[in-house]
């Protein structure tokens, strides 16, 4: 009897799958991520991926380096005056064989112009630049007048002696101020391209002393100095320092006459005749032959040779045009007719003296031509022995 309920018993068991519901077959089916139901959770097996078709590979592009390049600016860019040039504006009168003539000249405003003619002085008579002729005012002067940024000054005329007056006008040729020198009277004046003057003075008539004295744009002395030496010419830079040339030395001085160097010795003060500024903010000394002999830099106690294209620019007259990026260069007088045709071809160049071409005022000029602080040109010519044009375009160079 024992028995047979051993053997049901074990029976049983093998029908059941063991003993305690789950048995190690389930266990090992679910372990396997088989059919037997859900994934365990608690499993740290990681499923085999699904096989995927490998995708055509795309070839990597060899990087290549761009060989174009931007062009340089264009240095001239802006600086000639558009073609064709508007007509001339003009003032004419009766020509008479009495006086001289000259071109005009303008102040940094430009609305009014001067003409200019004389005989032992300089006589300017102003019009309105916009061609209404009605005149405004006039001076007379000796050198020529100093532009301004706006009016004049120049050294007042007495009786062909050196003057004991500075006078400033508007830029109507009205008289606005008279200062007289700190010491002795004037002989020389050169106007500061920032507004205002350097003026040589002496005493006079024993000339036993030379002194400079710097004046602002107002007619304001701002400083006065002795300069131990008898001074020849005077030229201001274009940021406002003073050069004064002596025999063959040179000395720098700022806007309050305040020596900026020692006497330096210099060929070119010894040759040179006038003092030009340049757009470079150098001074140029040129001599009798109108030959450019040398350039000095504000501060530097020495003088350099011209630069070539400089050099090149004999017989020419030179001024700083375009807001100080350029210079115009023009023939000077060389004979009477004073250069035909050619008075009225200028050249533009770069400050650091890049050509940029050449044009001609319509008509030329038979005097050499000028530029107005204002950037206007100006021509003369006459018609036989019977008029005389001054003629104008307002601010072709500005």
């Amino acid at each position: 009897m024992s028995k047979l309920v051993a053997v049901v018993a074990l029976a049983f068991l093998v029908a059941c799958g063991g003993s305690g519901g789950k048995g190690a077959g389930a266990d090992a089916a679910a372990s396997d991520g088989g059919a037997a139901g859900t994934p365990n959770p608690d499993s740290t097996s990681t499923p085999t991926p699904t096989p995927t078709a490998n995708p055509t590979s795309t070839p990597t592009a060899t990087p290549t380096t761009s060989t174009s390049t931007t062009p340089p600016p264009d240095p001239c860019a802006g600086l000639m005056p558009a073609a064709p040039l508007a007509a001339a504006i003009e003032h004419v009168e009766p020509f008479s064989s009495f006086p001289w003539y000259a071109a005009g000249t303008s102040d940094g405003d430009g609305d009014f112009v001067a003409t200019l003619d004389g005989y032992k002085f300089h006589d300017y008579a102003f019009y309105p630049a916009d061609g209404s002729d009605r005149p405004a005012g006039t001076l007379q002067t000796e050198p020529a007048l100093a532009p301004q940024p706006h009016g004049y000054q120049a050294l007042h005329i007495a009786s062909g002696m050196p003057t004991p007056t500075l006078i400033v006008s508007d830029g109507k040729g009205q008289l606005v101020a008279s200062v007289p020198f700190t010491h002795g009277a004037a002989y020389a004046i050169a106007s500061d391209p920032g507004g205002g003057s350097a003026v040589l003075t002496e005493d006079f008539p024993t000339g036993s002393g030379q002194w400079l004295e710097r004046f602002d744009g107002d007619g304001h002395s701002s400083g006065a100095v002795s300069l131990d030496a008898i001074g020849a010419l005077v030229g201001v830079a274009k940021e406002g320092a003073a050069l004064v040339t002596a025999g063959a030395q040179a000395r720098w001085f700022d806007r309050h006459a305040s020596p900026l160097t020692d006497w330096f010795a210099a060929e070119a003060a010894a040759t040179g005749v006038d003092l030009t500024p340049l757009a470079d903010g150098a001074l140029a000394a040129r001599d009798r032959n109108r030959a450019w002999v040398g350039i000095f830099r504000p501060g530097a106690a020495s003088a350099e040779a011209a630069p070539t294209w400089l050099a090149g620019q004999h017989d020419r007259n030179a001024w700083v045009v375009r807001g100080g990026k350029a210079m115009a260069f023009a023939p000077v007088a060389t004979s009477q007719p004073a250069c035909g045709s050619g008075c009225g071809k200028f050249e533009l160049v770069t400050a650091d003296g890049h050509s940029c071409g050449t044009f001609e005022l319509p008509g030329g000029s038979d005097e050499p031509v000028n530029v107005g602080k204002d950037g206007t040109a100006f021509a003369l010519t006459y018609d036989g022995f019977t008029t005389v044009h001054w003629r104008w375009w307002s601010k072709l160079l500005k």
